[in-house]
């Protein structure tokens, strides 16, 4: 089930066996395992330190702390982590691995900051770019839980960027968490009202919660911005379609038939 890469249901798996066994180690660390491959670095960091806890000279629970701190940023630990591993168990090729990867992106770090005034813009930028990168791989892989943490970690940095909300938005959306999506529509709106794609976020979440009305209008919103916009008009042309053929609702498609194939974000 692991290997398969079936991590939702491996998530739920293990914990069942944390509640028969809560201090079997390797259960905590399989489950770190998981979180990390979801995104949800958070969680694995926090059963990564109970795996290390339980077994302190296993040096696969310092490998899944090393991952952990590095999905969540945190460069200096993460290294500090995988060496502890490396340490442990000189021959661990996954903790040597992530070792050299965590070197990789400090070395990137220090080579952006040397001799800039401002270094800590600089390093804001970095992260910010890999986060964007991060969220953008995970998305085209359909990865979409990945992908909200991603773009969530990059608003952190810089909550006033249209792009990172724009592209939770999508994210939430091929979730169909709606609700939120259209929360971060909103925002991008705000930031960024003459953009036609904020329109486009807009009316896809509002398709999505079968508010038919207000989509049509925000796909003409949007087209109003972007006349030679395709996607858009192709868009508006499926809720109207679907609105005039299910005025009550009743023959209202599943989202997944609904929605065309989620574009890739920016």
């Amino acid at each position: 089930m692991f290997q398969s890469q079936r991590f939702t249901e491996a998530i739920q798996t293990f914990t069942k066996g944390l509640e028969l066994d809560p201090s079997n180690a390797v259960l905590h660390s399989n489950r770190s395992g998981a979180y990390c491959a979801v995104g949800n670095y958070s969680k694995a960091l926090e059963d990564a330190n109970v795996a290390a806890l339980l077994k302190p000279e296993w040096a696969k629970a310092h490998s899944r702390k090393g991952a952990a701190y590095h999905g969540l940023g945190n460069l200096p630990k993460a290294r500090e982590c995988y060496m502890e591993a490396v340490r442990l168990e000189p021959g661990n090729t996954t903790a040597q691995e992530g070792l050299e990867a965590v070197e990789k992106d400090l070395k990137k770090v220090e080579e952006k900051t040397s001799g800039v005034p401002d270094a800590m813009d600089t390093k804001d930028e970095f992260y910010v770019k890999q986060w964007k990168e991060r969220g953008n791989q995970a998305f085209v892989a359909q990865e979409f839980s990945k992908a909200v943490h991603c773009f969530t970690k990059g608003l952190e940095i810089q909550p006033h960027n249209e792009l990172f909300w724009s592209n939770r938005s999508a994210a939430y959306c091929s979730l169909q968490e709606y609700g939120k999506a259209l929360a971060d529509s909103d925002k991008v709106i705000e930031l960024k009202p003459d953009w036609a794609k904020a329109y486009s976020r807009r009316a896809a979440a509002l398709h999505g919660l079968q508010r038919y009305e207000e989509a049509i209008a925000a796909y003409k919103k949007g087209l109003e911005l972007d006349p030679s916009n395709i996607q858009l008009q192709k868009s508006l042309e499926v809720v109207e379609v679907e609105y005039r053929n299910a005025p009550k609702r009743a023959k209202t498609p599943p989202p997944e038939e609904r929605f065309m194939t989620p574009k890739p974000p920016e």
